[in-house]
């Protein structure tokens, strides 16, 4: 256990650096150059993991030594050294993709895979005892633990919808642009339809409503031209009925003048007659009025 967490120290400086390199590139919108980083992590990860395991492969006769003197301890750790130097390189690959999606926030996907790893090496571990593995059963689930972290990280590093998809993933991305393109513009010309039938719907119905008005108008105003001819009529009769009424007052009265002026013209004329024949026998001689007695008489 002291070696796994000796290896996981060391390697551990390549998953900081990845947490930093990664996120540094992915924020300034760089997720070419943040691929090519995790990928050179990713190699000298491999190799450190390879490398250790090497050195401590190659050292296994004396450096037990240093933490046991016991014949038995020592007995059972060269026979569990198989099992704890094999996924040393595994090992190193899981730090360094722990550094790198963390460096992407990819968070959500790294607690489900280790969720995942992680009920799968308990079930094993579960069975060591009944089965009875001792050491080996306990480091057997360890290793598979590591190969289960390392499968799920990996598939998630090659995959397109990773925060680093692959190159050659992103250069078919970019060979079918005109596609995607005309997609796209496919998708916005319907949607520019649809809200071009909207405006069409809704402008045929402003429309409908303005010739609406425009008829409630005209009728308001034939109403209107109706009403004022009806009360111009109106007046008319009035006027007619008032000006026949004045008219035949005027022609009463002027009849009434009419006789009036008629009687007082016979009696001017009359009044005329009397005074021209006192006029007239006045002026008669005398001997007119004795030849004619009766008419000097009266």
């Amino acid at each position: 256990m002291q070696l796994w967490v000796l290896t996981s120290m060391l390697i551990d400086s390549l998953a900081v650096s990845g947490q930093t390199l990664i996120a540094v590139h992915l924020g300034r919108g760089m997720p070419g150059p943040a691929r090519e980083v995790g990928e050179r992590l990713l190699a000298l990860g491999l190799g450190s993991g390879l490398c250790l395991a090497a050195l401590l492969g190659a050292g296994a006769g004396s450096w037990p030594g240093l933490f046991a003197s016991d014949a038995d301890v020592l007995q059972q750790v060269r026979a569990l050294l198989p099992l704890a130097l094999a996924p040393l390189p595994v090992n190193a690959l899981v730090y360094t993709f722990d550094g790198i999606l963390v460096g992407a926030s990819d968070f959500n996907f790294l607690m489900g895979a280790m969720l995942g790893a992680s009920a799968l090496a308990a079930g094993l571990l579960l069975v060591v005892e009944p089965a009875g593995l001792g050491l080996q059963g306990v480091w057997a689930a360890l290793a598979v633990l590591m190969v289960a972290r390392f499968a799920t990280l990996s598939v998630r590093f090659q995959s397109l919808s990773g925060p680093l998809p692959p190159p050659h993933q992103r250069r078919n991305l970019a060979e079918t642009p005109a596609v995607m393109h005309n997609e796209q513009q496919r998708g916005e010309q319907q949607q520019l339809q649809g809200w071009q039938h909207d405006d069409l719907a809704g402008l045929e119905q402003v429309q409908q409503q303005q010739q609406q008005l425009d008829q409630q108008h005209d009728d308001l105003a034939g109403l209107e031209q109706v009403q004022q001819q009806q009360q111009q009529q109106q007046g008319r009769h009035r006027y007619s009925k008032g000006a026949r009424v004045h008219n035949g007052v005027d022609s009463d009265a002027v009849g009434r003048m009419r006789v009036t002026r008629s009687a007082a013209a016979q009696q001017q004329q009359q009044q005329q007659q009397a005074a021209a024949c006192g006029r007239g026998a006045a002026s008669a001689p005398p001997g007119d009025s004795r030849q004619h007695p009766s008419r000097g008489s009266s």
